[in-house]
């Protein structure tokens, strides 16, 4: 049986690859001059997707994707909504490296904090406490805080 590369470098996906969807806040739309009742009304026409609380796809890309890649948009949501440095870890880092997620648990997202201070779980999001170098992260798809 072959052994998995622990020096393996994530899958390449090209920058219009559906997994890679921008994520848009609704602080950013309500900026571009997008108000409440605009966003409701591009989510039940379907141009938009909620994909949690504040943040939002594309309506047709997230209707294609499959269990992984919503999770994926939900973790890339998370990192962008954080309010401290955090970084992708456990099952959500993995997700990103396109790993495979048989029967793994996707209601929460992953994230550990880079201060080294206590983390916290709340609204589907697992902060964990941690404490690295830059230089031991690695970025699949330029997913940072």
């Amino acid at each position: 049986m072959m052994q998995p590369n622990p020096r393996r470098r994530p899958t390449e996906r090209t920058a219009d690859h559906p997994r890679n969807a921008p994520v848009v806040l609704r602080k950013e739309l309500n900026a571009l001059g997008y108000h409440d009742r605009a966003i409701a009304a591009m989510v039940r026409r379907g141009q938009l997707a909620r994909v949690r609380r504040g943040a939002y796809a594309s309506g047709p890309v997230v209707a294609g994707l499959d269990e992984a890649g919503r999770y994926g948009l939900v973790s890339r949501a998370a990192v962008k909504q954080a309010k401290t440095d955090v970084v992708l870890s456990h099952v959500s880092a993995a997700a990103e490296y396109d790993a495979p997620m048989w029967g793994l648990d996707l209601r929460e997202t992953h994230l550990t904090r880079t201060d080294g201070r206590t983390g916290r779980r709340e609204a589907g999001i697992a902060q964990h406490c941690g404490r690295s170098r830059t230089a031991t992260w690695s970025s699949a798809t330029g997913c940072s805080s």
